[in-house]
């Protein structure tokens, strides 16, 4: 009977938790933001989560100053193009950083190197999406 009722609690709980993430994830139009993972102190893969997630910063910057009906600089334009470029270079590499968090030694590294890579995959195609966006309306 004590398992029983245990089993029901834990069904319970679960049940309610799922409820409120899904409902979480439906309030509100907005993406929670991003944060970086940490440093798993492999230059190359740090080097790529950094840069992946400065880009997606600036870009989340830009969304918002235009989502404001506020204008950009000359200064500001400039950068979103060269974030852009840059976006555009580190996607081409994903499926190759993917390959090498798989296979890195010591293999212990290897869940957090995927994971920050992941991580970092996602924050690309965000910032992608938020230049798309922000040259849209820079021509509007």
């Amino acid at each position: 009977m004590k398992k029983l009722l245990f089993i029901l609690m834990v069904g319970f709980i679960s049940t309610t938790l799922m409820a409120q993430e899904s409902a979480k994830g439906k309030a509100g139009d907005e993406k929670e933001a991003l944060e970086a993972p940490k440093d798993i102190k492999v230059k190359e893969f740090n080097d790529f989560k950094n840069s992946s997630f400065n880009i997606y910063e600036k870009s989340e910057h830009y969304k918002k100053v235009l989502k404001k009906d506020e204008k950009l600089s000359a200064s500001d334009v400039t950068e979103a193009k060269k974030l852009k470029e840059d976006v555009t270079t580190l996607l081409t590499k994903t499926d190759d950083m993917l390959d090498k968090a798989k296979n890195i030694k010591p293999k212990t590294k290897s869940p957090s190197a995927v994971n920050n890579t992941q991580k970092s995959i996602k924050a690309l195609n965000i910032a992608k999406e938020n230049l798309e966006f922000v040259f849209t309306e820079i021509k509007d």
